[in-house]
């Protein structure tokens, strides 16, 4: 009934889901294996012997693959289908030994119990090789539950090889098998509910990430870049950082040709040719109508004007393709200006601000000297002491 109530709520929940991105089917499905499993192992002894042995224990092995491949896809990863394959198939092993060999059911115990055990332990490894400090506490609850129930039915699969089969079959009045029963059950209500919680994480964040991003391009918006200014100037001092000031030339007469949709168009293309350009550690800004601003983590000067220049000639080598089947050309002017690394205890009164604001100068400058080129604006003495320092001339 447990198992059945978690099924339902996660298909459910994964009916409202975009495209179930999110594994929650899998975890239904997973679900739902247990449930016709326990439901056949209930009736073992009033029905036939191929539903209440051969097929409940192959809902068994199927319910971990689906557990697994659900948080796979919850954090976008891999898994290995090959490992997944073997285990399983080491976990069917025994129980087709058994029903078509006549071999011990011990055996079945064992290698059912032992599948159990590492597909359950992939699944914890996976839990905490992609969940961070952020990360709601369930999701580590639901890891450590899942550790025990590793722990739990690998001991049930040695007790089975070693000890006596009997006290482990599912219908044993038995300490160990009540004791994996309790486990069962444990992780069907902690694991599920952990699940759940994680999915909910990742929802609320991907709309943080919505909401901070410019709904054409895709890009961050202004306020969700000043948000994140703070981490940037408290890191400044360590790795130093470049701003790039990008402007459209002839936005404009692109609007009059083309119209706003083409405009448009022009807009989210630049958008994706900087969002291709960057790293993962840097931050683009759709700053303002056809102005864009990037900001560029650990990047000197030299870095910073080569990634300018390499953007410029970019755009005027490309054009975009509109939906009346014409082709518009574009080029860009650029601006950057560079805040080097210092140590921690000089000076700098150079806020980001300022190094956006000289940014914003030398694309200004850009295009008074006939735009689709880059120019660097070189920080001003005042702004770092320190580089101000220079030996004097003695007469």
């Amino acid at each position: 009934m447990l198992a059945l109530f978690m099924a339902a709520v996660s298909f459910i929940l994964s009916s409202g889901s975009a495209g179930d991105g999110y594994g929650l089917k899998e975890w239904g499905k997973a679900m739902s294996c247990l449930v016709g499993a326990f439901l056949l192992f209930f009736f073992r002894g009033h029905g036939p012997w191929f539903l209440t042995f051969l097929v409940a224990n192959t809902l068994v092995m199927a319910a971990m693959p689906y557990g697994l491949l659900a948080h796979a896809r919850l954090f976008e990863v891999a898994v290995s289908q090959r490992t997944i394959t073997i285990v399983t198939a080491f976990g069917m092993s025994g129980v087709l030994a058994a029903y078509f060999f006549d071999a011990s059911r011990g055996i079945a115990i064992f290698t059912v119990s032992l599948g159990m055990a590492l597909q359950v332990g992939l699944t914890s490894v996976l839990i905490q090789q992609n969940i961070h400090k952020k990360t709601t506490p369930l999701a580590w609850l639901s890891s450590l539950v899942m550790i025990l129930l590793a722990i739990a039915f690998a001991m049930r699969a040695m007790l089975a090889l070693f000890g006596d089969a009997s006290s482990v079959w599912p219908a044993a009045n038995s300490m160990p098998q009540i004791g994996a029963l309790f486990m069962g059950g444990l992780f069907i209500a902690l694991s599920s509910i952990g699940f759940i919680a994680m999915v909910n994480q990742r929802q609320q964040r991907e709309t943080v990430d919505r909401l901070s991003r410019d709904g054409l391009t895709g890009l961050y918006t202004r306020s969700a870049f000043f948000e994140m200014a703070k981490k940037i100037e408290s890191s400044a001092s360590a790795e130093g950082y470049a701003v790039v000031y990008i402007d459209i030339d002839h936005f404009k007469t692109v609007n009059d040709t083309f119209g706003h949709s083409g405009g448009d168009a022009t807009l989210a293309h630049v958008a994706r040719l900087i969002a291709s350009s960057i790293r993962i550690s840097d931050i683009a800004v759709r700053y303002g109508g056809e102005e864009f601003c990037i900001l560029l983590h650990g990047c000197a000067e030299p870095e910073a004007a080569q990634f300018a220049e390499k953007l410029v000639v970019k755009a005027g080598q490309q054009s975009v393709r509109l939906r009346d089947g014409r082709s518009a050309r574009f080029t860009l002017s650029a601006g950057y200006a560079c805040i080097p690394a210092y140590r921690a205890g000089d000076r700098v009164s150079e806020s980001l601000e300022d190094v956006i604001e000289r940014a914003d100068q030398a694309l200004y400058r850009a295009k008074g000297e006939g735009r689709n080129r880059a120019l660097a604006a070189h920080p001003p003495a005042l702004a770092f002491p320190m580089l101000a320092k220079q030996p004097t001339l003695q007469v």
